[in-house]
């Protein structure tokens, strides 16, 4: 296949002496698992609790790349509401032949009752609060038995989430609630970076910028453009 030409960030990583970490705290995540393509260049491939995830980190060997993938806010964003219409989502998430969209279903009594769109909106809080949770664990855990200092965190989303707009529940739809995602990079104090760009970023533009920050060659071809630049106001931002 053609994207197995194109090397992965950690394959590249792993040749300038990274060692190279993947966990999920969701063993059946359909997209991420062993066989998707996800696990090329991870000389460590984990999935399990929280627990096992904290414990590969006080083992890992400097300079590392790890990559923590978290799925509590999608849907049905872990329930906690009894509304009968969301227990119904929730325990049907996809039409059987002949049958209505579940997801339509929703977003349509969504237009109807406010109060049924606050409780799927608390729910989803729910979720965030707990994919919150876990990353401030992990990174406790760096600060207490690694090197907070000159470890660079980023925190992605890979798509955003309608719960309701424009008559729609999900993420199947490339509208500008699905398509806009939330990304934060901290990095090492030694660096002078700005708080905000006021530009239009990609998940194709990690790979560079993260490349960049490593000192290592981009490799040709890839998409995306490296944002070190414009994080350290070396260029001004586009929009």
């Amino acid at each position: 296949m053609l994207f197995r030409s194109f090397p992965t960030l950690p394959e590249v990583l792993g040749a300038y002496g990274y060692d190279t970490y993947a966990w999920t705290n969701m063993a059946s995540a359909a997209s991420f698992r062993r066989g998707e393509g996800l696990e090329r260049g991870f000389a460590h491939f984990v999935d399990g609790s929280e627990a096992s995830i904290l414990a590969a980190l006080r083992t890992a060997k400097s300079p590392y790349f790890a990559l923590l993938h978290l799925k509590y806010a999608h849907k049905s964003y872990g329930g906690g509401n009894e509304d009968p219409r969301l227990v119904a989502w929730q325990n049907h998430p996809f039409a059987a032949p002949g049958e209505a969209d579940p997801d339509l279903v929703l977003a349509q009594q969504l237009q109807k009752d406010p109060v049924l769109a606050e409780l799927l909106k608390h729910r989803y809080d729910q979720a965030l609060y707990r994919d919150d949770r876990a990353i401030g664990t992990v990174l406790r855990e760096i600060e207490l038995h690694g090197d907070f200092e000159n470890t660079v965190v980023v925190i992605v989303g890979d798509h955003g989430e309608s719960l309701g707009e424009d008559v729609r529940v999900g993420h199947h739809q490339l509208t500008p609630v699905v398509t806009s995602i939330p990304m934060t990079i901290r990095l090492p104090p030694k660096y002078q970076a700005v708080s905000r760009l006021n530009a239009d970023a990609s998940l194709v533009d990690l790979m560079p910028t993260l490349l960049s920050l490593a000192g290592a060659v981009i490799p040709p071809g890839l998409d995306g453009r490296d944002l070190l630049p414009m994080i350290l106001g070396q260029q001004p931002d586009k929009n």
